[in-house]
């Protein structure tokens, strides 16, 4: 198998990753786990200080760097914030990122 047959396949992974991850969201109406609370919420803090500059103060950002979060506040503008909108949103960039490679 050459490099563009397995780079073709790993896009088809991640693509069908992806869209098991959107039915999962489909399906899913548990409210998230703490983890996903965490990041959602570290997002919308950082959006609100580039936004309004409203200072936040949290122990999470000591442990988490801010990239991640900030890569989700433009879907986070998109209607009401959203825990599965921000996962797919890493899900698609992660997906473009490997196409990219």
């Amino acid at each position: 198998m050459g490099i563009p047959q397995a780079r073709f396949l790993s896009a088809i992974a991640l693509l069908m990753f992806a869209a098991s991850l959107a039915i999962w969201c489909a399906f899913d109406t548990r409210p998230p786990a703490w983890d996903e609370t965490v990041h959602l919420q570290l997002a919308l803090d950082y959006k609100q200080w580039l936004l309004h500059g409203e200072s936040f103060e949290s122990r999470w950002t000591a442990i988490y760097p801010p990239l991640y979060h900030l890569s989700l506040i433009p879907s986070l503008m998109i209607g009401a914030p959203d825990a599965d909108r921000a996962m797919l949103t890493h899900v698609l960039s992660k997906i473009a990122f490997r196409i990219r490679m």
